[in-house]
């Protein structure tokens, strides 16, 4: 299960996190880099709520938890 942690809350995306994954630089091996981001929707329940503290116009750091291991941190 897919769950991401957002100010100690795990709020649960099961299979509805959509991956996209890009990769620039390929040609100079020493400045190679690349970028992912990540969709979902989730539902407005009172632990979501709390876990944004209630402000949805500002980045907020969280961590991607897939079956209990880290998968990816960023913001959302």
């Amino acid at each position: 299960m897919v769950e991401l942690l957002i100010n100690n809350v795990y709020i649960p995306v099961g299979d509805k996190l959509s991956v996209d994954k890009g990769v620039n630089g390929l040609g100079d091996l020493s400045s190679r880099g690349g970028d992912v981001s990540a969709s979902f929707d989730i539902e407005a329940t009172p632990e979501v709520l709390s876990a944004f503290n209630g402000v949805f116009n500002r980045r907020v750091y969280a961590q991607v938890y897939n079956n209990g291991t880290l998968q990816s941190t960023g913001y959302v």
